[in-house]
């Protein structure tokens, strides 16, 4: 049965990491932390393969979805190469963009201004 963000956000923390299938391979984990995050599991070369594709909520289900439907497109395409790297820069963006967020009140503004022309190139 397809996740919907009410189930999402009722779902608690346990004391070992744990799935929840979606569909199309998509599904959340949920870490021991509270930490909710977006996977694919696909198929490649005869492998199981996941691919990590965000945090819940700043990657929103319907955005999970759109993200698991572009990404098999280009996996069927062109086998997977750059789909993969693509998802994994994404995720690296997420994760640059929180720190960044965390971070900038404690800044100078002058420094605040700096850093912001840094991180938007």
């Amino acid at each position: 049965m397809p996740l919907t963000d009410l189930k999402i956000k009722a779902f608690k923390p346990k004391d070992k990491l744990y799935r929840i299938a979606d569909r199309d391979g998509l599904y959340l984990e949920v870490k021991p932390s509270g930490r909710k995050s977006w996977r694919l599991r696909y198929r490649r070369n005869g492998k199981n393969t996941l691919l990590g594709l965000g945090d819940y909520p700043t990657l929103s289900l319907h955005d999970a979805r759109r993200k698991v439907m572009d990404l098999k497109d280009e996996l069927d395409s062109s086998g997977g190469k750059r789909a993969e790297k693509e998802a994994e820069a994404l995720l690296f963006q997420d994760v640059a963009a929180t720190a960044f967020a965390q971070r900038f009140e404690q800044w100078r503004p002058s420094y605040q201004r700096s850093q912001t022309i840094i991180f938007e190139k």
